[in-house]
C-alpha cells in the first residue's frame, strides 16, 4: 500500500489524483509517495500505485499536467519583466547590459547528484515550480569558458602565455579572471597583491515558455563494480537502469549579464566565453556525451519585448510615457552615423528624419514633434550647409531649438518669452541626463535652483553619478 509521508488532509488531495495541480517543485521534494520494502526495513520512493520502477514518469505526468496552468506562464513573464526592469535600472547607474538567447538542442540536465528520493534530483524553482538555470552554475560554467580561452591564441593552437608551474596563472591581471569573476591579482614587478570583486552580475535564466521534461535513462551493465561489492565487470552482471528528468529540446531560456565599467571594456571576450560554454561545452551533467548544448544569439525574443514594454507601461504616469518614448527616440538618433542628407537622398539619417516630422499628423505623438531634445540629437547628425545657404533640415532644427545657423546675421531679437525659457532649460537638463553624469557643484545649484519647476528631471540627475569629466 502506497504511504504518503505528511499531514492527513495533503494526503487526501493525493488520493483524490490533486497532485496534477498546485506547486510541482513542492510535489517533487515534499510530498513523496513512499513504499515498504519486503526485504529491507526501510521504505523506498514510487509513484501513486506501488511502483518503484516509474517514478520518473509519475512526475513526468505530473508536470505535464500543471506545465498547461496558466498561472504559471503569468507569473513566467512577471518573472522576466522583473529581471528586465532591473537591468533597466542598472543601466542607469553606467552598468552595460548583455542578454543572450539560447535555444535547446539536446535534453538539459540539472541538480542530477542533489539528494533526493528517488535517487536523482531536477533543479526548480522555488516559487514557480519548473526547471531553471541558477546565476551561480552560469557563472562556474563561463569562468570555465573564459579560463579555457586563455590558453588557445587567435589561430586555436596552445599557448603558454599565461601558464606559470603547469597551469594558468588566474592571478595575472591581463587574463581578466579576477575582474571579471573576482579573486586575486599579484604584481610580479611591484610584489603588490589586491584581491577584487567580480565585476560581472550573473542572473538565473528561466525559459521564455513553461519548458517541456521527458523521462531519460542511465544504464550502468556493471553495477557491481561501480558500487561497493568493488567485483570485476563481467557479462554475467545484470544492468540496473537509473531514469531521471531531464530539460527537452526546444526550450528557450534567456541569458542575462550586468557589467560595471571596468569590465564593459571587454564585453567582446566575455560574449565569445559566453556563446563558447553554451554552444561547446554545454550546461549541466553529461556535458561530455552531449547534453546540455545550445544554438546561442545575442538579444531576447520579440515576444519578451512586448511583454515588457506592456508591464513597464502599466506603471508609468502619462507624463513618463512620453518622457520614456523621447528618450527612445533620442537613443536611436544618437545609434545613427553622420550622414550627408542632402546628397544621400534614402540614407538613414533622413528616413529617421521624416519619421520624426511626421509625428505632427500622429495624436500619440505630437508631443515629441518639436521636442529641443530630439532636435539637439539630430543637429550632430546632419549636415549643416550646402551651395548658397544651409539645408532645410538644419533650418527646422535652429528654428526649434532657437539658435540662428552659423554665418547668417542675428537679428535683434525680442525678449524671451517663458515658453521659450522653459523649453531652453528643458533642453538643458535632458542633456546633462544624457550626458550620465554631473559635477557635485553643478548638481547641487541645478536641483536649488529647477527643482520645484521641473521635478522628474531634476530627480534623474539627482541620481547621476558626479564625475569630472574633460569635455566641460
Amino acid at each position: 500500500m502506497t504511504f504518503y509521508p505528511f499531514h492527513k488532509d495533503l494526503r487526501a488531495l493525493a488520493d483524490s489524483n490533486s497532485f496534477s495541480s498546485g506547486n510541482f517543485g513542492l510535489w517533487y521534494n515534499q510530498l513523496i509517495p513512499n513504499i515498504g520494502q519486503a526485504d529491507k526495513d526501510a521504505w523506498c520512493s514510487c509513484d501513486n500505485k506501488n511502483n518503484k520502477d516509474k517514478r520518473s514518469e509519475f512526475y513526468k505526468n505530473i508536470y505535464d499536467k500543471i506545465q498547461k496552468n496558466k498561472n504559471i506562464e503569468t507569473l513566467l513573464v512577471k518573472k522576466h519583466c522583473l529581471q528586465m526592469h532591473y537591468m533597466n535600472c542598472m543601466e542607469q547607474q553606467d552598468f552595460h547590459c548583455l542578454t543572450f538567447t539560447g535555444i535547446l538542442k539536446s535534453p538539459m540536465i540539472t541538480g542530477l547528484g542533489e539528494t533526493h528520493p528517488t535517487e536523482t534530483s531536477i533543479v526548480l524553482d522555488h516559487t514557480l515550480g519548473i526547471p531553471y538555470i541558477p546565476a551561480s552554475g552560469i557563472k562556474g560554467l563561463i569562468r570555465f569558458s573564459h579560463s579555457k580561452q586563455l590558453l588557445f591564441d587567435d589561430n586555436g593552437d596552445f599557448t603558454d602565455k599565461f601558464v606559470e608551474k603547469g597551469s594558468l596563472n588566474e592571478t595575472d591581471k591581463d587574463t581578466h579572471i579576477p575582474l571579471f569573476f573576482g579573486g586575486t591579482i599579484k604584481d610580479k614587478i611591484h610584489k603588490i597583491t589586491d584581491t577584487l570583486r567580480g565585476s560581472i552580475f550573473f542572473l538565473d535564466a528561466y525559459s521564455v515558455n513553461t519548458p517541456q521534461i521527458k523521462a531519460d535513462i542511465i544504464n550502468p551493465h556493471y553495477s557491481d563494480y561501480y558500487g561497493d561489492k568493488n567485483k570485476p565487470p563481467g557479462d554475467y552482471q545484470d544492468p540496473l537502469p537509473v531514469k531521471f528528468l531531464t530539460i527537452a529540446p526546444g526550450a528557450q531560456f534567456v541569458f542575462r549579464f550586468m557589467l560595471d565599467s571596468k569590465s564593459a571594456k571587454h564585453k567582446v571576450q566575455l560574449s565569445t566565453a559566453v556563446k563558447n560554454a553554451l554552444e561547446q561545452e554545454g550546461f549541466g551533467a553529461k556535458t561530455a556525451t552531449g547534453y546540455g548544448r545550445f544554438k546561442i544569439s545575442e538579444g531576447i525574443p520579440a515576444i519578451l519585448e512586448t511583454h515588457f514594454n506592456k508591464y513597464f507601461g502599466d506603471q508609468l504616469t502619462d507624463k513618463a510615457k512620453k518622457e520614456r518614448e523621447i528618450n527612445k527616440f533620442i537613443e536611436r538618433v544618437n545609434k545613427l552615423e553622420k550622414a550627408d542628407i542632402s546628397i544621400v537622398a534614402s540614407g538613414m539619417v533622413e528616413s529617421l528624419f521624416a519619421e520624426w516630422r511626421n509625428f505632427k499628423n500622429d495624436d500619440d505623438k505630437k508631443f515629441m514633434a518639436d521636442h529641443i531634445g530630439i532636435a539637439n540629437a539630430f543637429e550632430a547628425k546632419i549636415k549643416k550647409e550646402k551651395r548658397g545657404g544651409f539645408t532645410k533640415y538644419y533650418e527646422i532644427i535652429c528654428k526649434i531649438i532657437g539658435n540662428q545657423p552659423k554665418g547668417e546675421p542675428k537679428p535683434i531679437s525680442p525678449p524671451i518669452s517663458e515658453k521659450q525659457l522653459n523649453s531652453k532649460i528643458i533642453g538643458k537638463l535632458q542633456n546633462i541626463i544624457k550626458r550620465g553624469f554631473c559635477l557635485k557643484k553643478e548638481k547641487k545649484k541645478i536641483l536649488k535652483k529647477h527643482k520645484k519647476n521641473y521635478p522628474d528631471l531634476c530627480s534623474n540627475i539627482k541620481r547621476l553619478p558626479e564625475k569630472i569629466s574633460k569635455t566641460l
